[in-house]
């Protein structure tokens, strides 16, 4: 029910749109492309036009053991239902993995929190994508404060799952007071 909801706004929703401040070319990004994010290396993922020197040192993403994605499947920066940005991206799942054991005590399932979290990070990585970290000097990614965050989940994601997929649609897009945007 809350689904076709969902689906009745979003075709009231007008369009909006936002110019990526770089240019990529990849639409795709696979585990070497995060690899060099988790690394600093904005500029290997993205391409040449990412390459600040000295601007964003601590940029990165969450390195492997605690990224709650492997791959990019797509980033459309006009897509969505506001055309502000839609990604598509996948976990593979392993049922001995850390992340089925850290939920409540005897109850193995992937804890809504590090889903949430797996969310903030894929925000995070399109922040990059845009170029908003051009905007600012010594930046950090981290969630704007007094933002209460809400996700749809379809179910307990349990062990016996094989991937993870998430979809992000952009509905906010700024640059002021510092650049930020609202998956």
């Amino acid at each position: 029910k809350l689904l076709e909801k969902r689906k009745i706004e979003k075709r009231k929703i007008q369009k909006q749109h936002f110019q990526p401040l770089l240019r990529c070319s990849k639409s795709a990004f696979d585990e070497q492309d995060l690899l060099e994010l988790n690394h600093g290396n904005i500029a290997v993922c993205f391409g040449r036009d990412y390459h600040q020197p000295g601007k964003n040192p601590q940029l990165c993403l969450a390195p492997p053991a605690i990224r709650m994605f492997d791959r990019i499947l797509s980033v459309d920066p006009h897509g969505g239902a506001w055309g502000l940005g839609l990604l598509v991206a996948e976990k593979t799942l392993d049922p001995e993995a850390w992340y089925f054991n850290c939920h409540f005590k005897d109850d193995f399932c992937l804890p809504g929190t590090l889903v949430s979290e797996g969310a903030i990070q894929l925000l995070s990585f399109y922040l990059l994508y845009l170029g908003l970290q051009t905007r600012t000097n010594n930046a950090t990614l981290q969630p704007l404060t007094n933002i209460t965050q809400s996700g749809l989940n379809r179910g307990q994601i349990l062990p016996v799952a094989s991937k993870l997929t998430y979809r992000l649609e952009i509905f906010e897009i700024g640059l002021k007071p510092t650049p930020y945007a609202k998956g």
